[in-house]
């Protein structure tokens, strides 16, 4: 309609200035077109731009795209057909006006209602255009497949239940998930985080949906709300595996073993070394004098008994002493180096002892309290741990947790059973070995938002996917049949 107006001003002036229609200029006389266009363009600029515009906020809100060929197309049609129409009419009617003043008035109203009749008809026909274009987008918009919601999903490396195997993820809980995601219907983007405290602040400020495989804590539980169960596993302990299998304690034995220890053994050749010295001195100063605790003054057999009076003096039993007086006053010397020498033997092989008891070997949960025990930080192992009195190194990966045992910097790592079971059979197999029964037994879930739609979907899929034999064929694929 506003093109319209524009149109019959514009005739109206065509009119008065005495041009010819302009319509009928613009198709058939080629010098005064470029005018023409330019003055028409003058007229419709804003309005041009203004239907482009609203094309496009029309399409998006209506089909939620855009199409910019559409837009450049359409709206400026449908403002240059009705201006054109009527500023050609416009300009006829109003020559024709000037030209017939005398004609009756009728005559004047017949052409005037034909003029009227064609403008109408390009009324019209604006208005038959727009359905048509708003038809053909529709069609379009129903023919494209409707995109799918994306959903965000945060996620450590634990295998085997989120691993990356040639730059793709996998594992149970990544396989479990895009099992329910394919029957949700949407799609999926993962962000892989170094640690459990990531993957909570993820979902705490909202960078993330939803994360998979997590236990199910009642301090999780107050933060964020959790699908059905889809895994019950409990703790596990994990050792070295040397060989050897757990033997019946014997005093008799655990003598024998440290009498030969290899503390037992050092000790023994310090001593060696120190007694040559104090031995060649007695021999030296006593070999000469009568009745002196050297009885012969040759080399051999005089040095063995100044070796055996050595041995005899450092252990805190002398032989008798000498009487030449710079070896008395040595002797004096060396019975409290003696001394010392029994004090530090004593005390270092008592640690020895203490240490071997402290980290004696490992069947279970239960040896676990003074121990060095590795695990995840801030998993529910390292709380359990805690409260056992355990020394708890924690790490952020399991690798590293791994890693510290096996460097003999932990006596064990505590984690869930599917993990440190499918290690020890993968990984480490001949290094590691798991002991003792699971313990600590919990539910293992999806962690979404707190108050999340989310939560009743993934169950609702969840216990379609238990129902159709899905989720059993993906536990017996990573574990084998429970």
């Amino acid at each position: 309609m506003v093109a319209i107006i524009l149109g019959t001003r514009d005739g109206i002036k065509d009119a008065r200035a005495d041009r010819p229609p302009f319509l009928w200029n613009l198709l058939f006389r080629s010098s005064d077109r470029p005018g023409l266009m330019r003055s028409a363009l003058a007229s419709i600029f804003d309005l041009l731009a203004l239907a482009i515009l609203l094309d496009v906020i029309s399409q998006f809100l209506i089909f939620r795209m855009v199409h910019p060929a559409a837009a450049l197309l359409i709206g400026p049609v449908l403002i240059a057909f009705p201006y054109t129409s009527s500023r050609a009419l416009a300009n006829r009617a109003t020559k024709w006006r000037s030209r017939r003043a005398s004609i009756e008035r009728s005559g004047l109203r017949s052409w005037l209602k034909k003029g009227f009749y064609a403008m109408a008809v390009a009324v019209i026909g604006a208005a038959l255009a727009a359905p048509a274009y708003s038809q053909t987008d529709s069609s379009r918009a129903a023919s494209a497949p409707a995109e799918s919601p994306e959903l965000r999903v945060v996620a450590i490396i634990a295998p085997p239940s989120v691993m990356e195997q040639n730059g793709t993820l996998t594992g149970f809980s990544i396989d479990l998930w895009n099992a329910i995601a394919a029957r949700l219907k949407v799609k999926t983007s993962y962000q892989i985080v170094p640690d459990v405290s990531h993957l909570e602040e993820a979902l705490r400020s909202k960078n993330a949906d939803l994360t998979v495989g997590l236990f199910i804590t009642s301090a999780r539980d107050t933060d964020f709300d959790f699908s059905i169960p889809t895994l019950q596993a409990g703790l596990l302990v994990m050792v070295r595996d040397t060989g050897e299998t757990a033997k019946t304690a014997s005093p008799v034995w655990d003598m024998l073993r440290l009498l030969f220890s290899r503390t037992t053994i050092v000790w023994l050749g310090i001593a060696l070394i120190l007694v040559l010295i104090p031995a060649h001195l007695v021999w030296l100063f006593e070999r000469q004098r009568p009745n002196g605790i050297i009885s012969s003054p040759n080399y051999f057999p005089g040095i063995f008994e100044a070796f055996f009076w050595a041995i005899s003096t450092l252990t805190g039993s002398p032989e008798g002493m000498p009487h030449q007086w710079v070896a008395r006053t040595f002797a004096i010397f060396w019975i409290f180096a003696g001394v010392v020498f029994v004090a530090f033997y004593t005390a270092q092989l008592t640690t020895a002892l203490t240490v071997e008891q402290i980290r004696g070997s490992i069947e279970g949960p239960g040896d676990l309290p003074g121990k060095q025990v590795a695990t995840i930080a801030g998993s529910t192992a390292a709380n359990y741990l805690g409260q056992q009195n355990a020394q708890v190194l924690e790490f952020a990966t399991t690798d590293q947790a791994y890693k510290a045992l096996l460097e003999k910097k932990a006596d064990a790592v505590v984690l869930p059973a599917p993990l440190l079971l499918y290690y020890a059979a993968h990984e480490g197999k001949g290094r590691v070995k798991t002991v003792g029964p699971e313990f600590n037994t919990a539910p293992a879930a999806i962690m979404v938002q707190l108050d999340s739609p989310l939560r009743r979907k993934i169950n609702l899929a969840l216990i379609a996917l238990r129902e159709n034999g899905t989720y059993q064929q993906i536990y017996d694929k990573w574990f084998g049949t429970p």
